[in-house]
């Protein structure tokens, strides 16, 4: 089963897909930028919070390459959130985003179809 894109009437294209591609990067792109630049204004929290969304950063990176962790990943920064708390985690569900975005990406195969690997397991990709 694959992922069919339809634009304008054109049917499924691989040029389409990487522009549509290629735009989703950019606007994660720049969402993360703007919300990295407007989360440091609170000076007593600001060493707190660099850890703590360096730990988000590495996450993410470690779901592209293992994406088996994805479901567990998904769970883990899945909460509610107010204020300051709300800017971290409007950061945090970018970089979830960004993630799923870098996974199917890499995967060749938009959708996040599974699949199942030589030993039958089933993986995400």
């Amino acid at each position: 089963m694959s992922t069919k894109t339809y634009l304008a009437g054109i049917g499924d294209s691989g040029l389409i897909r990487k522009v549509v591609d290629g735009f989703m990067a950019l606007f994660l792109l720049f969402n993360l930028v703007i919300r990295f630049s407007s989360i440091f204004h609170y000076p007593p929290y600001n060493g707190y919070i660099a850890v703590f969304l360096g730990c988000v950063v590495l996450a993410c990176g470690f779901v592209v390459v293992f994406q088996r962790y994805l479901k567990a990943f998904l769970f883990l920064f899945g909460f509610g959130s107010f204020e300051i708390q709300s800017r971290v985690f409007e950061i945090i569900v970018t970089c979830v985003a960004s993630t799923l975005f870098l996974v199917n990406w890499r995967a060749g195969r938009g959708g996040g179809q599974r699949t199942e690997d030589r030993k039958g397991r089933k993986r995400v990709g």
